[in-house]
């Protein structure tokens, strides 16, 4: 193996060992989450709020340079795991959770507008625990 390939080689295994820290983060995060969701603790929530977004931003900063590892080694399949997939598919599943939860809540909080003869609120996340607000999809439900 030459030197420039072992260089790429390391590189690529310690941008793993990062983005599986980060996945740890990120799964840590989304206990927290679901935590303070099920107990209605927004102080909690807005604190692991910004601890999952600050661990989005450096996982896709982290595939970013594995993707770019990966194609310097001429690797089809890129520079993910097995085990860093799985982890990924487990914070996807979290989050998910977390996003029924949500909806779950907006929906009861929108009956409870209901009986008060207000207007329902606009969902800002959907089922899919993704954030809908801003989106063309998310303008033209809300339209």
């Amino acid at each position: 193996m030459d030197g420039a390939r072992a260089t790429f080689e390391e590189a690529l295994r310690q941008a793993q060992r990062e983005l599986g820290d980060e996945l740890d983060a990120l799964l840590a995060a989304l206990g927290e989450e679901h935590a303070a969701l099920a107990a209605g603790a927004r102080e909690a929530l807005d604190a692991a709020g910004a601890r999952k977004s600050a661990a989005l931003a450096r996982i896709g900063n982290l595939q970013h340079e594995l993707d770019h590892l990966a194609r310097q080694l001429l690797r089809p399949r890129g520079g993910l795991t097995p085990a860093l997939l799985a982890r990924l598919r487990r914070a996807q599943q979290h989050n998910e959770r977390n996003g029924a939860l949500v909806q779950a809540r907006m929906h009861y909080i929108g009956l409870a507008l209901q009986a008060l003869g207000a207007a329902q609120p606009t969902p800002l996340y959907g089922r899919d625990g993704r954030s809908h607000a801003g989106s063309a999809q998310g303008i033209a439900r809300s339209a």
